[in-house]
């Protein structure tokens, strides 16, 4: 089993990104939530992942924190739901929220993720609730963070705040993909972005 990978991030274009491990490229696919917080191209990279085979093909599906990864892993056991559902449901619901609409039996929460039906709703709470109230994936939160996480966090507290300045989430998003911010403060990596955003 690949329990994760660490490398140069080369590629990506939603939902896939491509991470250079030692001269091996690795296609991973991510939760579309997962695209705001990518380093910037080149910059180094891990990620959990959950390898799958199917219909003869292998799959690497990855997650920038473990508790993703162990949420995903109860999802794919759920009838009905496979791994391109459970990746949206990542992508728009926190883990511990998600946790909360099963072991409170919210289907209109569950319902409003998308490609979520009352009966698929319905299965996820008879099939999930007891589970995650016993072996709760608390216990995976905060622990053993990407070697990316500290990066990932400065480039997501820079794009927020280059939206709070009027700045649109693409241009945003494109001025910190030309920085190296490996090191940097968010007050460094802001004049940065802003330099690229306003060239003299």
């Amino acid at each position: 089993m690949i329990a994760y990978i660490q490398g140069r991030l080369i590629y990506q274009n939603a939902p896939k990104i491509i991470i250079d491990v030692q001269g091996l490229g690795y296609e991973v696919e991510l939760p579309a939530s997962a695209f705001y917080h990518l380093p910037s191209l080149g910059e180094t990279l891990q990620v959990w992942t959950s390898y799958l085979v199917k219909e003869e093909q292998a799959h690497l599906y990855g997650f920038l924190h473990l508790q993703q990864k162990a949420l995903f892993s109860q999802l794919i056991r759920v009838s009905g739901v496979g791994p391109k559902l459970a990746l949206a449901i990542l992508a728009q619901m926190q883990v511990t929220e998600f946790i909360d609409a099963v072991i409170q039996e919210n289907i209109q929460a569950l319902v409003s993720l998308p490609g979520i039906g009352k009966k698929t709703a319905q299965r996820l709470v008879l099939d999930l609730r007891e589970k995650l109230q016993r072996d709760s994936l608390a216990e995976y939160a905060d622990q053993s963070q990407p070697q990316g996480a500290v990066n990932q966090q400065k480039y997501a507290d820079a794009e927020a705040a280059l939206i709070a300045l009027g700045y649109s989430p693409t241009k945003a998003s494109y001025a910190l993909q030309q920085l190296d911010i490996q090191g940097k403060t968010i007050q460094e990596i802001l004049r940065l972005a802003l330099q690229v955003l306003s060239p003299s």
